[in-house]
């Protein structure tokens, strides 16, 4: 039964990294024929990128082989609902908002289960209770955004991207950078969790309380998480070992990640203060921070997750192309989308594969979450 459970959340995996990008790709042809209102947001949000997140964050969970069969169901039973959520949103914003609920609380229970397996005290399990606590959250807020707030789309998309992807960042960071090069993050770090969660609920309503929240979030996440001392680490990686590129792009990819979220927290208060639009607060939020956070990990799993070898061509084109794609949005929308795309098609070329893995190495839990992140 854990077998068959096991194998059958790293099928959900696999199936949730190529449905998102049949729903990214459909967003995109929407966006450039001018379907912006409704099909486009949720096609892209609630769809793509709901969909690859949590199903890289499936195999990420599982890596520690949980030893109940409960808790990969419970996964799989989230990510179900989550893969379908948005086309049920499309019918009904409702259904679709309570599809996503009910999904993320099942992910919440399933890694909060999992969490328990993993060795007190280490970051992989403060990992994991982050991770459990996201999902649980998420499920509340989109509750509170149907019932009680009644918010619209954007202002419910808004709220959303600090509830769900960016405290996934922050979990993922968690343990990514300190296992990774030895850093110990600060304790303050778990107040950006708390903060991120009050900040979802508050920039819907009150702009500037929640701008606050967001930013000193944002901060207390990047500055105690060991952002600072990537430029020393990186004056140490050898230049032309495979595993020195790997490395770098990495590391490299945590720089641009931070000048996103810095131009993020003045752009956040200059919407607090009814200077920035909300459309491109939200904007700004996915291309600039979420996605730069993406194409950081996605050469680095995806790999391992769908079975295939690359031939590791890092390089820094996907993190250039996204920050300029989110800074011109305002500017010039289509200019933006063309750098969108070379972003997206960077990061394809870099995770091209070249041939599959042998079988031994099939299984994402190869990708132990206690090892080094970049190969």
């Amino acid at each position: 039964m854990l077998a068959a459970s096991l194998s059958t959340a790293r099928m959900m995996s696999k199936i949730g990294i190529y449905l998102s990008i049949v729903y990214l790709s459909i967003g995109i042809v929407l966006a450039m024929s001018g379907y912006t209102a409704l099909l486009h947001p949720v096609l892209t949000s609630f769809g793509a990128m709901t969909v690859f997140v949590s199903g890289v964050a499936i195999a990420y969970i599982i890596s520690i082989r949980p030893r109940k069969p409960l808790y990969p169901v419970l996964l799989v039973f989230g990510a179900t609902l989550l893969y379908v959520a948005a086309l049920i949103w499309l019918h009904s914003p409702v259904y679709g908002l309570a599809t996503l609920a009910v999904g993320f609380a099942a992910l919440g229970l399933g890694t909060l289960g999992t969490s328990m397996m993993a060795k007190s005290g280490t970051t992989v399990r403060a990992s994991l209770l982050a991770l459990g606590y996201t999902f649980l959250f998420t499920s509340a807020y989109l509750m509170i955004a149907t019932t009680s707030l009644q918010l619209s789309l954007h202002p419910t998309l808004l709220g959303y991207i600090m509830a769900f992807p960016m405290q996934v960042i922050y979990a993922v960071t968690l343990h990514a950078l300190p296992s990774t090069y030895n850093i110990r993050p600060s304790r303050i770090i778990y107040a950006a969790f708390p903060l991120a969660s009050l900040s979802s609920l508050l920039l819907p309503l009150l702009p500037l309380y929640g701008a606050l929240a967001a930013s000193a979030s944002l901060l207390i996440f990047t500055f105690s998480s060991g952002f600072t001392r990537i430029p020393s680490i990186l004056r140490k990686l050898p230049a032309n070992r495979a595993a020195g590129r790997a490395h770098r792009y990495f590391l490299i990819g945590h720089l641009y990640a931070l000048t996103s979220i810095v131009l993020a927290t003045i752009l956040l208060i200059s919407y607090g203060i009814g200077i920035a639009p909300q459309l491109y607060l939200i904007h700004f939020l996915l291309i600039g921070v979420v996605s730069t956070f993406i194409v950081i990990h996605a050469p680095l799993m995806l790999p391992v997750i769908l079975g295939t070898r690359t031939a590791r061509r890092y390089n820094q084109a996907p993190f250039a192309s996204l920050l300029a794609s989110a800074v011109t949005w305002i500017l010039n929308r289509d200019i933006s989308l063309v750098l969108f795309l070379v972003a997206l098609v960077s990061t394809l070329l870099i995770v091209k594969p070249t041939r599959p893995l042998p079988t031994i190495l099939k299984s994402p839990t190869r990708q132990s979450m206690s090892g080094k992140h970049p190969p």
